[in-house]
């Protein structure tokens, strides 16, 4: 096994001036089964050198088909707290300088990301807790713990949004109506039909209120004993649980079925649960919207393409899009499809409950 100052070297080398340098530095990382080792390679697989850039791809789609494991995180942080970007409490000073050195070389990484020791030290902290979950986390999983953690820390990206202000009749062929975007977006991250279909349901469970039994007790008792009245009633609660049962099914049932998307260019208004299999990034636009009077956000607007050539877009809104570059490989999960007034298209988009994953 490398020793780590040889991988904190290799990493460092992966940010050099010369793109020959970084070429040997991803080939040489290639090698090392290392979260930092690969968190580097990942970064240089969106290189400003094309030469540099395909050849890290190259690495990461072969590592991605051995799907090595990574290092075992929980039990590297076993008795371990981490926080502010380093160790705070360990067992002893053995596991403390275990953990400290595992973790430099991806310390390295988001400094330079970031060139902020603060948001560093957060994207560490976000990203060694979702690695903790695994026992040992594959190369995938890896990858995307470092997307998420770079989103978290940097919501709006390295946009500028003063100079995001487009003319987007040429990207749509439609006229913009920017008024209906903030609204949208909003929307895209309400699910009205099961907010209002689910309060109905729970509101008897919820907590705080009496038991479903209590309740029905007390309705019997404040009928003193008329047998006819209690039978009547008895019929109508056991109608009104059975309609409320059958709503929930329908409810559980249609939030949580999958829909498997085989045809990007088939989509219509209110599917949802929808998976992709690998789509490519083929255009990508990050564009401004005025989410309230006073603060502006992100919205990016890509186009996708499945195998067979077909294309479908996909709208991501308050920044989640950012990091999403042409040439990419996305996979969606949960994702749903919506007609957008504002665009008068009908497109993909992913609300938090959904995912967005980048493919190597």
């Amino acid at each position: 096994m490398m020793a780590r100052s040889q991988i904190d070297k290799l990493v460092a080398l992966s940010f050099d001036d010369d793109p020959e340098v970084r070429k040997k530095a991803a080939i040489e990382l290639g090698k090392i089964n290392d979260a930092g080792a690969l968190l580097a390679i990942a970064e240089l697989a969106y290189d400003k050198n094309e030469e540099v850039a395909a050849l890290a791809k190259e690495i990461l789609a072969e590592r991605k088909k051995m799907e090595p494991e990574m290092l075992p995180f929980q039990e590297l942080f076993e008795g371990v707290s981490f926080a502010g970007g380093k160790v705070v409490k360990a067992k002893d000073e053995k596991a403390e300088q275990k953990v400290n050195k595992v973790l430099e070389p991806i310390y390295k990484i988001f400094k330079e990301k970031f060139k902020n020791e603060k948001k560093a030290k957060r994207a560490m902290d976000s990203f060694v807790s979702t690695l903790i979950k695994d026992k040992k986390p594959t190369t995938q999983e890896v990858l995307t713990a470092y997307m998420e953690s770079i989103e978290s820390i940097n919501p709006n990206g390295d946009l500028d949004i003063r100079h995001m202000k487009e003319e987007l009749t040429d990207i749509v062929g439609n006229d913009i109506k920017e008024e209906l975007i903030g609204k949208e977006a909003e929307d895209v991250e309400k699910d009205e039909l099961f907010t209002i279909e689910e309060k109905k349901v729970v509101e008897m469970g919820s907590e705080g209120s009496p038991s479903i039994f209590k309740m029905l007790y007390d309705q019997f008792m404040a009928l003193e004993g008329d047998d006819k009245l209690m039978k009547k009633q008895l019929k109508l609660f056991e109608s009104f649980f059975k309609k409320q049962a059958e709503l929930a099914y329908k409810i559980a049932k249609k939030k949580f079925k999958e829909i498997k998307l085989t045809d990007i260019s088939n989509i219509k208004d209110g599917m949802r649960g929808i998976t992709t299999d690998l789509l490519e990034v083929v255009d990508v636009r990050h564009l401004a919207y005025q989410k309230t009077k006073k603060k502006q956000e992100v919205y990016t607007r890509v186009v996708l393409k499945d195998e067979e050539g077909k294309e479908g877009v996909l709208y991501l809104f308050d920044g989640r899009g950012k990091l999403i570059t042409k040439g990419m490989m996305l996979k969606l999960e949960k994702a749903k499809a919506k007609t957008f007034k504002f665009s008068q298209e009908t497109a993909l988009t992913v609300d938090k409950r959904g995912r967005v994953i980048v493919e190597f």
